[in-house]
C-alpha cells in the first residue's frame, strides 16, 4: 500500500497521515451505514492491520506512548476477533514486543515473543494436517525466532541467542532459499551475534 511505500522512503509523517485517513474513513463508514452494511468495523481484520501500521509508524518517529496505546488496542482486538493463534494476532504480539524492546522493557518483550512462538507451535501441532496456520519453517515463525534471538542478545544471553539464530538461519535457507531477504536478514543477525 501507499503508506508502506512512503514509510520505506522515510516519509513517516505522510504515511501516518494516510493511515489516520484510512482509519477515519473506516470508522465513519461503519458508523453511518445501515446495520449489516458496513465494509469494515473497528474489530475487522483490515482495520487491525491499519492500527498496527499506524503504531509502527509512530514507533518509527519515537512516539512510543502513542504507539503503545495502538499496539495494545490492536492486540486486544486481534485476540478477541481473530483468536489467540491467528497469524495476525501473532504479528500483533511481535509488533508489541518490538515496541517494548524500544522502550527498554526487554523482559516483557521476551515474554511476548515466547508467547507468540508457543502459540505458533501449538497451533500447528494440534490442528489436523494441512490446517495449521503457521508451521515451524513458516516465514512468520522465522521472524519470531529472530526477534527473540535479538532480545536475548540484548540481555547478554548469547548462548540462547546463538541457538535461535542458527535455527532461524537453517530453516530460512531450507524454506526460503539462500537469496531470500529473510534469509539474508538471518545472516546479518547471526553475524551481529558473532561479533
Amino acid at each position: 500500500n501507499f503508506a508502506s511505500l512512503l514509510q520505506d522512503q522515510g516519509r513517516l509523517g505522510e504515511a501516518e497521515a494516510l493511515c489516520r485517513e484510512a482509519l477515519e474513513k473506516t470508522f465513519s463508514s461503519w458508523s453511518t451505514l445501515p446495520a449489516g452494511k458496513a465494509k469494515l468495523r473497528e474489530d475487522h481484520a483490515q482495520t487491525l492491520v491499519i492500527l498496527q501500521k499506524l503504531a509502527l509508524l509512530l514507533q518509527g518517529q519515537g512516539r512510543l506512548a502513542e504507539a503503545d496505546a495502538l499496539c495494545r488496542k490492536a492486540l486486544k482486538e486481534s485476540r478477541a476477533k481473530l483468536g489467540e493463534d491467528h497469524p495476525k494476532t501473532l504479528r500483533s504480539l511481535v509488533n508489541f514486543a518490538s515496541l517494548l524492546q524500544d522502550q527498554g522493557r526487554l523482559g516483557e518483550a521476551e515474554a511476548l515473543c515466547r508467547e507468540a512462538l508457543e502459540k505458533t507451535f501449538s497451533s500447528w501441532s494440534t490442528l489436523p494436517a494441512g490446517k495449521a496456520k503457521l508451521r515451524e519453517d513458516h516465514a512468520q515463525t522465522l521472524v519470531i525466532l529472530q526477534k527473540l534471538a535479538l532480545l536475548l542478545q540484548g540481555q547478554g544471553r548469547l548462548a540462547e541467542a546463538d541457538a535461535l539464530c542458527r535455527k532461524a538461519l537453517k530453516e530460512s535457507r531450507a524454506k526460503l532459499g539462500e537469496d531470500h531477504p529473510k534469509t539474508l536478514r538471518s545472516l546479518v543477525n547471526f553475524a551481529s551475534l558473532l561479533q
